[in-house]
């Protein structure tokens, strides 16, 4: 019994000290005396070592001191961490964790992520590929679907990662940007096609074609192409051959 006593006493004045330490809720008289108790010859003395009830008030002490200041150490761990993390929620910058499919915009302002979303991102995601040709002559015109006019809702898609963790209650924001850390949020931005910006590039390419087709006495048919080439984009494929449509002169 003695000898489990003494092998335990050393951890538990640490622990003790621990808790004086954090709470102060105990005076340091009370913490000198119950030590010196602790360590007091007569403790190790086996011959003439007794359980007394001041011993069992002592260990108790302790015990509840060493629980004390393991719960108290946790939640000033767990304190710690919110605090930080209520630091890093004021910011203007988009918070970490956040992309546009596997392209990243935590850290940037809403401005920056707006330019490269539209410079950057898009540019790259809309390089599928459509080539007009001509049944009766050698026209053959590459067109990226960027070039096409198809756009992706970058706004959108910035405008929600940016909201992120900034409304509701500071607990919920906390919990909220600890998981958006943790589990990155990927956004899909919206694929839209306009058929009045795919229209206006046939348009341009009008002239050329209808000058080699004059020799068959046909015209292109602008209408009916935009529908055929809006068709393909609309499907996203990564390349596509159209054959433009055409009308008699």
């Amino acid at each position: 019994m003695k000898n489990k006593i003494n092998n335990i006493v050393p951890v538990l004045i640490e622990k003790f000290k621990i808790f004086i330490k954090y709470t102060k809720k105990y005076s340091i008289k009370l913490k000198d005396k119950v030590i010196e108790f602790l360590n007091s010859d007569y403790i190790a003395d086996k011959d003439t070592f007794k359980i007394k009830p001041l011993h069992i008030i002592a260990v108790a002490v302790l015990i509840v001191a060493s629980i004390g200041s393991g719960i108290y150490s946790k939640n000033a761990i767990n304190a710690a961490k919110t605090d930080s993390v209520k630091e890093a929620l004021d910011t203007d910058l988009i918070y970490p964790g956040a992309f546009l499919n596997n392209y990243p915009i935590g850290g940037l302002t809403v401005e920056q992520a707006l330019d490269r979303g539209e410079n950057d991102y898009s540019k790259l995601e809309l390089q599928n590929v459509i080539y007009l040709s001509s049944n009766h002559t050698s026209y053959n015109k590459r067109f990226t679907y960027y070039d096409l006019g198809a756009r992706l809702d970058i706004k959108s898609a910035i405008n929600e990662a940016y909201g992120y963790a900034r409304t509701g209650k500071i607990a919920d924001r906390v919990e909220e940007y600890t998981t958006l850390l943790n589990k990155r949020k990927y956004l899909n931005p919206s694929y839209f096609v306009d058929r009045n910006t795919v229209k206006a590039c046939i348009e341009k390419i009008e002239p050329e074609i209808n000058n080699d087709l004059d020799f068959y006495n046909e015209k292109l048919d602008v209408e009916k192409t935009t529908d055929t080439v809006v068709s393909v984009m609309e499907k996203r494929m990564s390349e596509a051959s159209v054959v433009i449509s055409t009308l008699p002169k």
